[in-house]
């Protein structure tokens, strides 16, 4: 069964020796971020309908 997923992909410019960089988190791999769902019922559905079921990755529109 597919299931949906978000990514969230940040990358830093550095120009310069990045051993030993940590976030206040802990290291790079730590970072998370929260999604809040804010589809329309309807739209989700199509998107799960004609994306998820189907075992095809559609852009933000929906389509393939």
């Amino acid at each position: 069964m597919p299931v949906s997923s978000v990514s969230f992909v940040i990358s830093y410019p550095l120009s310069a020796n990045t051993d030993g960089i940590t976030l206040a988190s802990g290291t790079s791999f730590s970072m998370h971020a929260d999604f809040f769902n804010a589809w329309k019922d309807e739209a989700l559905a199509a998107r799960v309908r004609n994306c998820l079921d189907q075992g095809v990755k559609c852009n933000s529109a929906g389509n393939f």
